[in-house]
């Protein structure tokens, strides 16, 4: 082989050559592959390592995060991982690097291996890319709220005619209820025969609730004094984070997290980002009249409806903020 390589420059300025045969592509139902070969200088395998797959800069409480080079030509083929091996592998190295020219040889070919994203070929995002540094998941469910039967009226064929509540699956039994508006909430004064008023039996209703889980990767000086200080708070506004949660459903509960201390075995050691956990708790429920009733609320059997809640102090059940935001931007991400 000769003793010299002609190389082009990438925009990056580090000579380079395509091998002839190259790209290659493999193509399936789970998606797309491709290998290229380039020829490089020995000197440069770290710089083109760096230009495929470019590690996180930390600037002080910051970090910068980059996407992995993409495939020239595509949009959503990137690196998966780089190989390197010398040109010619049947010459000896040269310790001193006094040898004369052709008896060693300064190159090196480095494959790139690119794939498409495992989700889909559309750009997701990849769950196992560490550049994924915020994931949110939820768990829409329900719990029976035992109530007294205080005021439960059973409908009867006889009275059913004779009843103050709306019948809210299929018109009115009575247009003539007598309603009285009282904030949010609507008492309704019964107009029922006592004999179908029952005050030992309990009845339940249902409450949606929704478990959101908020995981904050690579996050790097996270604020844990505003983290305490906003457990049991709700929120004020509609919660984008949340689809659009009308305020006073979001409860924001608690927080767990992990990092991890390396040691090399020659002393020194290395500390990773945290890895945190938030969890959040929605209470979602809506009457029929299409009122909303979260945290502030609770059920009042005497009125048969939600309505909010004054302590001693004249102050509502849970406190409130404005926005979750500032939590996740401790490290600069967001």
């Amino acid at each position: 082989m000769p003793d010299r390589v002609r190389l082009l420059r990438n925009a990056s300025g580090i000579p380079y050559s395509l091998r002839q045969g190259y790209p290659t592509f493999k193509m399936s139902d789970e998606g797309v592959s491709a290998v290229e070969e380039y020829v490089i200088n020995l000197d440069d395998m770290n710089a083109f390592y760096l230009l495929s797959m470019p590690p996180p800069i930390v600037f002080g409480d910051n970090v910068q995060l980059f996407n992995r080079r993409n495939m020239p030509g595509t949009l959503n083929l990137p690196t998966k991982n780089l190989e390197f091996r010398p040109l010619a592998d049947d010459l000896p190295q040269d310790p001193f690097g006094v040898d004369p020219p052709g008896y060693n040889n300064p190159y090196l070919i480095a494959k790139i291996n690119y794939e498409t994203n495992p989700i889909n070929s559309g750009g997701g995002v990849d769950p196992a890319d560490p550049t994924t540094f915020l994931e949110v998941s939820f768990d829409a469910t329900a719990e029976f709220l035992k109530i007294p039967s205080n005021k439960t009226n059973f409908v009867t064929a006889e009275n059913a005619t004779a009843q103050g509540r709306a019948d809210r699956c299929g018109g009115s039994l009575n247009a003539d209820a007598d309603r009285t508006a009282a904030g949010n909430n609507v008492e309704i004064e019964v107009k029922a025969n006592e004999a179908n008023i029952d005050t030992e039996v309990p009845t339940t209703i249902l409450i949606p609730t929704t478990t959101y889980t908020v995981t904050w990767k690579l996050a790097l000086n996270p604020n844990f004094a505003l983290f305490r200080s906003l457990i049991g708070r709700v929120n004020t506004f509609t919660d984008p984070l949340f689809f659009d949660a009308p305020p006073e459903t979001i409860l924001f509960v608690g927080y767990s997290g992990s990092r991890s201390f390396l040691w090399d075995g020659e002393g020194e050691t290395t500390i990773t980002p945290w890895n945190l956990t938030f969890k959040f708790i929605g209470k979602h429920v809506e009457d029929a009249d299409g009122a909303v009733y979260g945290w502030q609320h609770i059920y009042r059997p005497s009125s048969g409806a939600f309505m909010k809640v004054l302590r001693a102090n004249l102050n509502y059940l849970y406190n409130c903020t404005t926005t979750w935001g500032p939590m996740f931007r401790a490290g600069g991400l967001i």
